[in-house]
């Protein structure tokens, strides 16, 4: 039988580890970040810029409060990784490929302090894309990329990765090649999702 609810299953975590964790109040979270693409080769740390920083981040941006880490009263237990890439025009057939060249040739590593890194993969594998081409329309100005029916922006963890409170972190993104001008003012927006463990009053 296996009815124990969140709240109950972080005070059974807490009995079989011999002690409590102080943690009151669990959720499903999830902390997220973007970062805007330049033509350039580059590595752009995400997670270290909160709400209020450099241009001005707002909610749509980012919903760190801190710089490179959570408040000390959360532990955020990763399950999945969220991605999405935003455009701001609409891209033609030529884009496509461009958009298709950046993702092959950026990779992304999650790095928590005093720690090896806890994930590294190419962004293609986070997209879930198995098959890069787009192909040739039949209609001048018809855009039609191979659509992969796999991705659907969330890419479940095969383990769970902890990010204690007050921990820095940050989530590295590196474009070994430098994306394609007609890229460039787009958007990747990257979010750590799972169970966050909180402190309450």
């Amino acid at each position: 039988m296996n009815d124990l609810t969140f709240s109950n299953q972080a005070a059974l975590r807490d009995i079989q580890s011999g002690g409590g964790t102080g943690y009151n109040y669990e959720k499903d979270w999830t902390y997220y970040d973007e970062l805007l693409i330049a033509n350039a080769i580059a590595t752009i740390r995400l997670f270290t810029a909160p709400l209020g920083g450099p241009g001005a981040r707002n909610l749509s941006m980012t919903n760190m409060s801190l710089s490179s880490m959570i408040p000390s009263t959360q532990k955020l237990r990763i399950r999945n990784l969220k991605v999405a890439y935003i455009s701001t025009a609409a891209l033609g057939t030529a884009a496509v490929d461009t958009v298709y060249q950046m993702i092959r040739n950026t990779s992304i590593e999650l790095q928590i302090i005093n720690r090896p890194v806890d994930l590294q993969l190419s962004l293609w594998e986070v997209f879930g894309t198995s098959f890069l081409a787009s192909v040739v329309p039949t209609v001048a100005g018809d855009n039609i990329p191979v659509i992969n029916p796999r991705f659907h922006g969330i890419l479940p963890l095969n383990s769970e990765i902890i990010l204690p409170g007050n921990t820095t972190f940050e989530l590295r993104v590196t474009h070994h090649v430098a994306p394609g001008a007609a890229l460039v003012g787009d958007s990747l927006r990257f979010g750590l999702n799972g169970i966050l463990e909180q402190v309450v009053g």
